[in-house]
């Protein structure tokens, strides 16, 4: 079974995340950067602290336990493997990225790309007039939910002049005394309210 292959990708990211909770727990901060867009100052930095290391031990460890549970779910004989498992580790890729990313604009890289892999996951049986709906109806609600977000992040690129994350952080107090502090925490939360399908975007 194809899923005993792939089993040993999140496993193996899972005792990896596992083995910095000793440094994390001791206020340690592990930050790798990576040069994207240097003319733009978009950079791939990555950046695990107790919050981002909590939600990739989650995300690794459940999508195990999802790819364990799937070897037995889902039949080699009448379903397409190889599909399946690209979509899903695409999505748990997607999201490790959304957790770890310190800078706004590759965040919402990664926050599309889990509509993406989303609408895939839900498309998969594609043969069935219900899985392409619900999917289409996914991705419209998520993505324009992601462009609001994406409006959010703008504005507040637009306050603080930077692109980090925990460079915001620590003008919180100039973002929260900003007159356009309401309208981009409104956005960036239509993006959240979306993204979890919370009233009213619960439909799909």
């Amino acid at each position: 079974h194809t899923g005993w292959i792939v089993f040993w990708i999140p496993l193996f990211l899972f005792i990896y995340f596992f083995s910095y909770i000793p440094e994390v727990s001791q206020g340690n901060l592990n930050i790798f950067k990576f040069s994207w867009i240097t003319s733009l100052n978009i950079n791939l930095d990555l950046y695990l602290d107790g919050l981002s290391l909590l939600f990739a031990l989650i995300i690794t460890g459940i999508g195990t336990l999802v790819v364990f549970y799937s070897i037995y779910y889902m039949s080699k004989e009448t379903e397409e493997l190889g599909n399946f498992y690209v979509y899903l580790l695409l999505f748990m890729g997607a999201m490790l990225g959304l957790v770890l990313s310190d800078n706004i604009f590759v965040l919402y890289v990664y926050w599309e790309l889990t509509s993406i892999s989303s609408f895939l996951l839900i498309a998969y049986w594609y043969q069935r007039k219900n899985s392409r709906y619900g999917a289409l109806k996914s991705m419209l609600i998520t993505i324009a939910g992601g462009l609001s977000m994406l409006a959010g992040f703008i504005i507040l690129s637009l306050i603080t002049d930077v692109y980090s994350i925990r460079s915001m952080l620590d003008q919180v107090d100039i973002i929260a005394s900003h007159h356009l502090f309401i309208p981009a925490m409104l956005l960036i939360l239509m993006g959240a309210f979306t993204k979890s399908a919370q009233f009213p975007f619960s439909i799909w």
